[in-house]
């Protein structure tokens, strides 16, 4: 489709066409293209069934009506769009039912669903692969971060002033018991970092 035809698309079946078809291979192709190494999380709305199967690895947080409701409402949005965004919630919940994937209500508060969601994909992330030293796991935060800066320049996402993009970044000490995160603009970065950057670090942190 293109912007125009997106955007005219009015009724719940060429609404779901978009979703399920237009959009749902260009994530299949997008992460086809990264390496098997590190693990991949890949989350969103269009991870459909029919994109990403329904094995041990697949899981949909599918919150009730009750609670999505009062999160759309206080995010702003307007009547139309909440309603666009419930109607497609029950459309992916329907699928995953048909197909016999795994659910999780999503009803409780964001952390105690992280700490499920986590436990759930254990023995997958156990079983690797890994990070197995101080130099793979810095390799490994340094990667993710570099994508975050790159997804912004790269593609041109700045507003007016790009000293208003504010974003999280892993602490790249790389000790195994730093979960340390630092807001940084996306402005401060004067290009995507690279392997010569320097680290990006918390304060009082340094690299062994």
């Amino acid at each position: 489709m293109t912007v125009a035809e997106r955007r005219a698309a009015q009724d719940q079946g060429r609404r779901r066409d978009y979703l399920s078809y237009d959009r749902g291979p260009m994530v299949v192709d997008d992460l086809l293209r990264l390496p098997r190494q590190p693990l991949v999380v890949a989350e969103g709305g269009l991870a459909k069934p029919a994109v990403s199967g329904v094995g041990t690895n697949a899981l949909w947080l599918v919150p009730p009506t009750h609670v999505r409701l009062p999160r759309l409402q206080n995010r702003g949005y307007g009547s139309r769009t909440i309603e666009n965004a419930l109607r497609d919630g029950r459309h992916v919940e329907q699928q995953v039912d048909d197909a016999g994937g795994l659910k999780l209500p999503a009803c409780a508060p964001v952390d105690e669903v992280v700490t499920e969601v986590e436990e759930r994909f254990a023995p997958l992330l156990a079983a690797g692969p890994r990070a197995r030293d101080v130099n793979e796991r810095r390799a490994l935060l340094r990667y993710g971060n570099r994508w975050i800066v790159r997804q912004y320049k790269a593609r041109g996402w700045f507003p007016a002033d790009p000293v208003t993009i504010v974003k999280e970044f892993d602490c790249e000490c790389a000790h195994p018991d730093c979960d340390a995160m630092i807001e940084r603009t996306i402005a401060s970065f004067t290009s995507v970092p690279d392997d010569s950057s320097p680290p990006i670090l918390a304060d009082g942190h340094t690299v062994s």
